[in-house]
């Protein structure tokens, strides 16, 4: 039987309809009438207020301190839709910023319940139990997907239906989905609905996760011969062939490290008793751990290397961001080893709490104005050209111009009248001028 001791029967339907009715003025403030003009950057940022605020509080709400889910909601709406309105609308080319607000966002939503519901009377002001904030964390991720899937089946039925009617001549179902206004309220209900019953069957959620942590705890020694091979061989075959093959190269080690660390979790678990019994998954999450640090290494020296050929760009200073972190994690997964030893496991656990937090204020803060990765990148370019380290004819005008957002564009139109050579000036006119 569902576990339904904390269900507020109330919960689904009134999601449902907060969710019809953010969904609906969503639709209205972005649609385009036909010949019209674009929608405006204001209506953009207020739409996904709207939209983000609406999904919030549909993850975080209770009965109790109703106020609390409310004023975080509004918080991780206002976060996302200000990053939308200073980037100029949901197409700006440098869209890591509004990746580091939804990581915000993401990772606070979790940190935020787990203190809201550890708020007893005589506990510490800032208390988190990191059980509590992964079990949200998981949670709120496999509620997102399942609501979606939710969505989709609810789609298929109306269409089923519709096709149903036509055999008889009825089309007004037909008619009914092609509305934008019935297609918002279809979608915004659903979704508001799944997420309220889901809510209140915590134990399937609950299930589902057990399951998940099992799969990928099972894939742990996959993972783990892999990059032990691969480790072990880099002194043989040099780091040469890294650059050789491919320019993807940092993705590549920053996907392994990101993947090390969902199956390190998945086989120690959020608590001492969740650690797995066999000694092969043990050992598994520990030459990940190992692995960590000396992938994250390669990884700044392969966008060390790029940097030094090629100047900066707003991807390379992103990369080095989560170089950084990837750095990080390493560094405190082998301290925990070194340390602890066999109770490094809940040495890790501290560190993944910490790091979360850390991570969720330097995603914030480079979601801002405040740091322009664009405009760095477009002085170091500059500077490079007008030293001559990068001859006109080999210069990436079209990346300037595209890529680097306004400061880049800026820079080109500039070039055209103030270059220092008549090369560059001539190119500059050349990227200015297109499409």
């Amino acid at each position: 039987m569902p576990d339904t001791s904390d269900a507020w029967p109330l919960r689904s339907l009134l999601l449902a309809v907060v969710g019809a009715a953010v969904a609906l003025a969503v639709q209205q403030l972005v649609a385009v009438a036909p010949g019209g003009p674009p929608t405006g950057n204001a209506h953009l940022a207020l739409a996904t207020l709207l939209a983000v605020g609406g999904v919030a509080f549909g993850f975080v709400v209770e009965r109790t301190r109703l106020h609390w889910s409310l004023g975080f909601a509004a918080a991780a709406g206002t976060v996302i839709a200000a990053v939308v309105y200073w980037n100029g609308g949901w197409g700006y080319p440098d869209n890591w910023r509004l990746v580091c607000a939804a990581l915000t966002v993401a990772i606070a939503a979790p940190l935020f319940q787990a203190w809201r519901d550890a708020r007893a009377p005589g506990a510490p002001r800032f208390a988190l139990a990191y059980p509590a904030v992964q079990d949200h964390a998981w949670t709120n991720v496999l509620l997102f997907l399942a609501a979606l899937l939710f969505v989709g089946i609810v789609w298929l039925l109306m269409f089923l239906l519709s096709a149903l009617f036509n055999l008889i001549g009825i089309d007004a179902l037909e008619k009914l989905l092609r509305n934008d206004r019935f297609g918002a309220l279809l979608v915004g209900g659903a979704f508001g609905g799944a997420v309220g019953l889901l809510r209140d069957r915590s134990a399937v959620l609950s299930t589902l996760q057990r399951v998940v942590m099992t799969i990928l705890s099972v894939l742990a020694p996959v993972l783990a011969a892999g990059l032990l091979l691969f480790l072990l061989a880099l002194p043989f075959t040099g780091l040469a062939p890294l650059w050789q093959a491919t320019k993807s190269t940092t993705p590549i080690l920053l996907s392994c490290i990101i993947g090390a660390l969902l199956l390190i979790n998945a086989v120690i678990g959020d608590r001492p008793e969740e650690v797995s019994r066999l000694a092969l998954l043990r050992w598994s999450a520990v030459v990940l751990a190992l692995s960590m640090l000396p992938l994250s290494a390669i990884a700044a020296v392969s966008t060390g290397l790029r940097i030094n050929q090629y100047g900066l760009t707003p991807d390379r200073l992103w990369a080095l961001v989560f170089i950084a972190f990837a750095k990080a994690y390493g560094l405190a997964y082998l301290l925990a080893l070194l340390r602890a030893r066999g109770a490094w496991p809940e040495r890790v656990r501290i560190a993944n709490l910490r790091l979360a937090v850390a991570l969720c204020g330097v995603a914030l803060l480079l979601s801002t104005p405040l740091i322009n990765f664009s405009a760095i990148s477009t002085r170091d370019q500059l500077a490079r050209l007008a030293n001559g380290r990068t001859p006109a004819d080999k210069f990436d005008w079209t990346a300037l111009r595209f890529d680097f957002g306004a400061p880049g564009e800026a820079a080109v139109k500039r070039l055209v009248t103030e270059g220092a050579t008549p090369e560059i000036r001539a190119a500059a006119a050349v990227a200015a001028k297109t499409d």
